[in-house]
Formats: structure tokens, sequence, C-alpha cells
């Protein structure tokens, strides 16, 4: 099977406004955000215009220069935001939250929390990305996130038909908190059954992250072709949750891939894995498979995509106009 996604263009190091949401975002009538219509897009360069420009539930699109964006941005549904190059910075954190922000598209941007202190002032404050309150049909693509204060990207209260795909997950200074993925807040949030459909594809956890990678409940969680290098615990698999690893390549060492979080969890499957860490290849109780196409690479391929500075992971495209 196969699947068009920004994969396709990293040759040559740019992204395209016709490229398609993958994974779970690409489900259940799947994820346009404001069209394909560049003509028709707004371009922003401080950050009152670019909320501005994102607010209200009307199709958009919105290219963004350059510099940094100071705040909270909390775009409505029906957007697409992109950077139009590398260096486009979100000083502060991006929060998609209720059940009318849905089909949103993020692409080739940063999002770099703001400094916290001790565990307790880390906790109380603001995730990197939120996405939940019922937000469904939402893709990140090409997104480098770092130092949420709380997590750098968390999902829960039923959020729902989420893919990040060409994302970095990593910390530029040292913190206690620093937990970087959650996907549901306790085993209470029975809202979140049957929901939290998230693929993480062709993604990186990279430096000083050290739990949730991702970690979570309810969801079936699908990681494709993603690579890790830290020191970190790896995939906590709790209450009713499903995932499946699958080409990944994992640069952590003696650390067991799969583990349980206590809740009885659905079940676990690695197929495919590569790296140092422990059973990257386990499978345990029962999985789900995706209902979309996509194909998958070696996960040493999907290594080396993931680093190329030419579109890789992360902010480092250029948008074709």
């Amino acid at each position: 099977s196969s699947s068009s996604s920004s994969s396709s263009s990293n040759t040559n190091g740019t992204i395209s406004i016709n490229d398609k949401a993958p994974g779970w975002a690409s489900v259940n009538g799947g994820t346009t955000g404001g069209g394909t219509n560049l003509g028709s897009a707004v371009t922003v360069s401080n950050m009152s215009a670019l909320k501005s420009a994102a607010s209200g539930n009307a199709s958009k699109i919105i290219l963004v220069t350059p510099g940094t964006y100071d705040g909270t941005l909390s775009p409505g549904a029906n957007t697409t935001i992109i950077g139009t190059k590398p260096g486009v910075v979100i000083s502060g954190n991006i929060s998609i939250s209720g059940s009318d922000k849905k089909n949103i598209i993020i692409r080739n941007i940063a999002v770099r929390g703001k400094r916290c202190g001790s565990n307790d002032d880390c906790r109380s404050g603001s995730d990197g990305v939120y996405i939940g309150g019922g937000a469904h049909h939402v893709w990140f693509d090409h997104v480098d996130i770092a130092d949420g204060q709380d997590g750098n990207f968390d999902v829960t209260r039923s959020g729902d038909f989420v893919t990040c795909s060409w994302c970095k997950f990593h910390y530029t200074y040292d913190k206690e908190h620093s937990l970087s993925n959650l996907i549901a807040g306790s085993d209470n949030e029975t809202e979140s059954r049957g929901k939290l459909n998230i693929t993480y594809m062709n993604s990186m956890w990279g430096d000083r992250v050290n739990s949730r990678q991702p970690r979570g409940r309810f969801g079936k969680i699908h990681m494709l072709n993603n690579y890790h290098k830290n020191s970190g615990s790896l995939h906590g698999v709790g209450r009713e949750m499903t995932l499946l690893a699958e080409g990944c390549y994992y640069d952590v060492s003696g650390k067991s891939v799969f583990f349980t979080m206590g809740g009885q969890h659905t079940g676990w499957k690695g197929i495919g894995n590569e790296g140092t860490a422990k059973g990257m290849n386990d499978s345990e109780g029962s999985i789900f498979s995706p209902p979309y196409s996509y194909s998958v690479k070696s996960a040493s391929e999907a290594k080396s995509a993931i680093l190329s500075s030419n579109c890789g992971v992360g902010n480092t495209c250029n948008l074709q106009q």
C-alpha cells in the first residue's frame, strides 16, 4: 500500500499545498484545512496578524514568513498554516481545544515553550502543543516542538484523527519535567474511549526527552518510521490503549520499547524495528489494523530521511509557490 505525503517531496527540499494529510488524519472525511488555492492565501509577519488570520471557522490558508511570533496561537476550524521557509518560530504554544476545532493543518514551523523552573512550575504551565476537548482532524507536518512547559505535544479528552508527520520533539535545556507526548490525562478519562486515534510518522524524539514517546491510554496509536535518540523511556501503553510500531529506529540503549503502566492495555506490536532498545519487535494482546493505506520504509532508511537537513524532520522546508 502507499500514500501520498510530504515524504515524496523531500528530495528537493520543498513541501506543497497539494500534499495530502496521511495517517489517521486522512480517515473519516480527511483533513484538508483551508484547501489548495494558494491564490487565496494571506501572508503574515507578526503574531497579531497571525492570530487574526487564524481566527474563525471559515476556510483559510495563512503563509507565515520567518521570524519570532510571541504568544499562544489557537486556530479556528478549516485552517492551513504554513511557514514559507525555515525560521518561523512560535515562542509560546499552540492550543487546539473544543469540538468545533477541526480540519486544521499546521506545517513547517517551530514551537518553543517559555522557560520554566521547578517540576511544579512546569507541570502547571502550557503544553507546547495541546489538542483536546473533542478537537479532531488535525495534521502537524514538519513542526519542531521543544521546551513545552508541561508536555511537548499532548492529546487528551477525546481529541481524534491526529497525524504528526516529520515532527521533532526535544528540549533545548535541562529541565526536571521533560515528558514529551502524553495521550489521555488519566485512567478515568473514559470520554476518550474510541477516540485518540493518532499517527506519528517520520518523526523524531531527540535531546533530553526523558519519557512519554508517547505514553498514554485509550487510543489506537500508529508509530511509523520514527527515530528515537535519547535516554528516556519509550512507549508506555496504558488503559485500553493499542500501539503498533513499524519500521522505527531506537537509539535508546537498554530501554524496553513497550511497557505497561497499569490499567489493562489492549495490546502492542513491533514490526521491522531496529536499534539498541529491548523488545523492539515484541507483541502482546490484540492489535488494530490501520484503516488507511501507507508504505513502510526500513528503519535505517527512515532514520536517514529524518536526519536530512533538506526537508527532513522539523521546519527545514521551503514552500513551493
